[in-house]
Order: C-alpha cells, then sequence, then structure tokens
C-alpha cells in the first residue's frame, strides 16, 4: 500500500488529486452531497492511480520491441 501511495505520481495523477481536493471544498462550500461524491471519487482515483482503465492500463508497455529491418545494402537505378 505504501509503494501504491508513494510511486508512479505524474502529472495526470497530481492533477486529479488537485481537482478532487477542490470538487470537495467547493461541496462543502456550496452544501452540494453530490459533487461532494463526485469530488471524493476524484480524489480517490487520484490517490489509488487509477483511472478509466485501471492502474497503468491505458499507458504503453515500457519494453521495446526492436524492428526486424533489413541492414543490407541496397542498390538504386537511375529511370530516365
Amino acid at each position: 500500500m505504501k509503494e501504491l501511495l508513494t510511486s508512479n505520481w505524474n502529472g495526470a495523477r497530481i492533477f486529479r488529486v488537485a481537482l478532487g481536493i477542490a470538487v470537495i471544498i467547493y461541496a462543502i462550500v456550496k452544501h452540494d452531497n453530490i459533487m461532494g461524491w463526485a469530488g471524493g471519487f476524484v480524489l480517490l482515483m487520484g490517490i489509488s492511480n487509477s483511472g478509466c482503465c485501471g492502474v497503468g492500463g491505458c499507458s504503453i508497455p515500457k519494453t521495446s520491441t526492436k524492428s526486424k529491418v533489413s541492414t543490407e545494402d541496397t542498390s538504386f537505378e537511375e529511370v530516365k
């Protein structure tokens, strides 16, 4: 659990946490329960680093695949 909270902080995660806190504060000021629940949901998504696809579900794999490009010499002909 500690690793989940202390690793993989990026801009999107920080934005979700900040947005969730801002929406919760707005909900408290306006006495709006629905906005409070929505803000809590967004805050929970930011803290747990989950989103529409789950934890890292939309990310690109970090392992690179080597392409099978031939490095042989290529001959060209001039076409007139």
